[in-house]
């Protein structure tokens, strides 16, 4: 569902996207997206709790 929604905004133009307090479970992600060109990364800027996240290409 996360991804559909990223790429829904990407669509809009937007160059960079930063969701705060994502809540998993009873953890809390930061996560930043920055897109240039066609390529978009995303880094985990801040968790709290214990979730191990794996970003995939």
């Amino acid at each position: 569902m996360l991804q559909c929604w990223l790429s829904t905004v990407a669509s809009f133009g937007f160059g960079s996207l930063y969701l705060q307090n994502l809540k998993v479970g009873s953890t809390l992600l930061d996560l930043e997206f920055q897109r240039s060109g066609n390529t978009t990364s995303c880094r985990v800027a801040k968790k709290r709790g214990n979730l191990r996240v794996v970003i995939e290409a």
